[in-house]
């Protein structure tokens, strides 16, 4: 046992008298047929030899002792390995397997096929009647191997603990009061046993700082383990910070995203969550233990989410699932490759990696590039028409670049503004040179964190949170009734707003010193002789609101636009969730449902009623609609007035007036309209 051995000497065929055979934890390529002249072995223990592809139904549930036991006679564990690999027997032998017992495909579950497909002691007895080659076979050839790794993302607000919770988890630590924040991203590598087997965790530590929000879900993947940390004095606020992060993790890993829900400081306050709310609400939340109540000042839970971590590893098929030699070979190239002088790829260096090793299928390509993503090894974007162009890159150096500018007390102090000029100048920078520095800053205006002004960059995230004077006196407040439209949320998020200006950045509109009208919750721009306000409040039962003065015949034009901008921002879940509002023109504080207004207009009702306390207001929905125009969610087809002429048409949004208007608004900062208006 434990001896490294990766193969047997053909030598032990001999061993006549052999009954117990224990050649756990080595590492095992492949197995001789001399194995069947052992006619005497009863107990064979091949555990934690992954390369045999063998699971653990197949070997049984062993037990080393003085009297060692195996549920699984050596027989059938033999007979199981030879029909999953004929190819590791002599040529007369496998002729006398049955036709159908061929190697399982990637993704199978072994057991089940082999159990499907062939009798194991019927095999094995044919096996041991065939006659004994003089000739010494050849071993089987190298076999996919589980990766036996996953990766934990640990989410929460800064303070509540996470750092304190990696300590406990991983080296058995007590929270410290002297515990820095996290800037960024901290990384440990924990090492697990799951059923017998040793399993690499890659823990990844979120800092929790409002700022880098919205850079987190660039590290977000989908064969991933999230840990949602909480904590608060009160039931509300938990269960709002719950909402925020939960849903950040939907909008960018999906609704089956596996998470486990940890209220930390557990010594001080614990929520009392209602489990089925938030079960309907995330389906990806286990049927087992999913809400744990842990301290980790005194320990208090920490054994029990370890055991439920490991569970949640037991059933990712992803730790489990057989991986080709050559994919193997792939991720240990491309991670060699990163150096400080060539932390990326482009995608036809992957590719070219690919090709040495033998992988010509596209499609495995990138499902191979996606999972390398998933585990963390490197960050690349295939499926993303935007993020594609980057590359591969060294996540090293990726996480370490983004949170140091977003973290970066000079461009916290300018409010977001960072010059070119100062780039080589700024602490921390030093292992970013010459074009590297460049390649960040694009990679950041990619991820929507920062756009090109002037003479350097902006990041959206770290501008002023209040209006600008000229956004408190504009036209809006002495405009007659301008248009308005609203997006409810049932949490905001502060990161949609920011990436609006970000991608929006050039239709802002400018005064006469060429400032910007842009602040970190809004912005003022014009369009089509019209002037408009866009401004979110972020947080629980948030909103965006967009207000438009101008002509009456241009209004709805610009409101379309400006609708459509926002939506191709929201996720799926978030698109399905938000609530679409017309205002009253006469008293804006009142708004209707959208879906309403359409409804009322179909049953023919030219009045209605909204009442809202002590209020009864009465509007006519046709008038609300005729401003706002008609479009049903998920419709790429519109209703808008076309120019200057009172006539209605229809057209996509990316094409017709609107996108004529979208794309003439993009060239103010010369970038290709099919990458501005493009919905990913």
């Amino acid at each position: 046992e434990g001896n490294q051995l990766t193969v047997l000497p053909l030598e032990i065929g001999q061993l006549s008298a052999l009954t117990s055979l224990n050649l756990q934890r080595n590492q095992l390529t492949g197995l001789p047929h001399e194995l069947l002249a052992l006619t005497d072995l009863e107990v064979l223990f091949l555990h934690g030899n992954s390369a045999l592809g063998l699971t653990r139904e197949m070997l049984g549930t062993g037990r080393v002792s003085r009297i060692s036991s195996n549920d699984k006679p050596a027989a059938e564990i033999l007979a199981a390995y030879f029909a999953l690999h004929s190819e590791a027997l002599p040529h007369e032998s496998s002729r006398s397997i049955p036709t159908q017992t061929v190697p399982h495909q990637i993704g199978d579950d072994p057991a089940t096929a082999l159990s499907s497909r062939v009798d194991p002691v019927d095999t094995f007895n044919r096996l041991r009647s065939l006659p004994k080659p003089v000739a010494a076979p050849a071993l089987a050839k190298p076999q996919p191997q589980p990766l036996h790794e996953f990766r934990i993302l640990i989410l929460g607000d800064g303070a509540v603990g996470k750092t304190s919770l990696l300590r406990q988890l991983v080296d058995h630590r007590h929270a410290s009061p002297e515990q820095k924040k996290t800037q960024g991203i901290a990384i440990a590598h924990w090492l697990l046993t799951v059923l017998d087997q040793p399993i690499t965790a890659h823990v990844w530590d979120f800092g929790g700082q409002g700022e880098m929000h919205a850079a987190h879900p660039y590290f977000f993947g989908q064969r991933t383990l999230y840990l949602l940390v909480v904590e608060g004095r009160t039931d509300h606020l938990i269960t709002e910070r719950l909402g925020y992060w939960l849903d950040m993790v939907q909008a960018h890993a999906g609704k089956d995203a596996r998470v486990l829900i940890i209220q930390n400081k557990g010594d001080q306050h614990t929520a009392s969550l209602d489990e089925t709310h938030w079960r309907e609400r995330h389906t990806g939340l286990p049927a087992g233990a999913a809400f744990h109540a842990v301290s980790c000042l005194t320990g208090k839970g920490i054994g029990e989410l370890r055991a439920a971590i490991v569970e949640q590893a037991e059933q990712m098929p992803s730790v489990w699932e057989p991986l080709p030699q050559p994919w193997l070979k792939v991720k240990a190239e491309v991670t060699r490759r990163w150096t400080a002088e060539r932390p990326m790829l482009s995608l036809e260096a992957f590719d070219a990696c690919c090709a040495e090793q033998g992988i010509e299928d596209a499609i495995q390509r990138r499902t191979l590039l996606k999972l390398l993503h998933d585990l963390g090894s490197v960050v690349a974007y295939p499926d993303d028409l935007r993020l594609a162009q980057l590359g591969v890159m060294d996540p090293s150096w990726v996480r370490e670049g983004v949170y140091l500018l977003l973290n970066h007390p000079v461009v916290s102090d300018r409010k977001g503004v960072l010059l070119e000029a100062d780039l080589p100048h700024l602490s921390g920078m030093e292992a970013y040179q010459g074009h590297h520095r460049l390649g960040l800053m694009e990679l950041m205006v990619k991820f929507e964190l920062a756009f090109a002004s002037g003479e350097g960059w902006v990041l959206p995230g770290l501008l002023e949170r209040t209006a600008l004077a000229q956004a408190k006196e504009s036209p809006f407040t002495l405009a007659d009734k301008p248009l308005r439209f609203e997006f409810h949320y049932e949490m905001l998020p502060e990161t949609l707003i920011t990436r609006f200006i970000a991608r929006k950045h050039a239709w802002a509109m400018r005064d006469g010193s060429a400032a910007a009208a842009w602040w970190r919750h809004g912005m003022m721009l014009e369009a089509e002789n019209c002037q408009a306000l866009v401004q979110a409040q972020p947080g629980p039962k948030g909103k965006i609101s967009f207000l438009v003065a101008g002509p009456e015949n241009r209004r709805r034009a610009v409101i379309t636009l400006l609708r459509h901008a926002i939506d191709e921002l929201h996720s799926a879940p978030q698109r399905e969730a938000v609530q679409w509002m017309v205002p009253l023109p006469d008293h804006p504080e009142l708004a209707v449902e959208y879906e309403r207004l359409l409804l009322l207009e179909e049953r023919g009702e030219k009045t209605d009623i909204l009442t809202k306390g002590s209020k009864r207001i009465r509007f006519m929905p046709s008038d609300l609609l005729d401003g706002v125009g008609r479009t049903m969610r998920g419709d790429v087809t519109i209703n808008q007035f076309h120019g200057d002429h009172n006539t209605v048409v229809a057209g996509d949004v990316h094409g017709g007036a609107v996108g004529g208007l979208a794309a003439s608004l993009d060239r103010r900062r010369g970038m290709p309209p099919e990458l501005e208006s493009r919905p990913e």
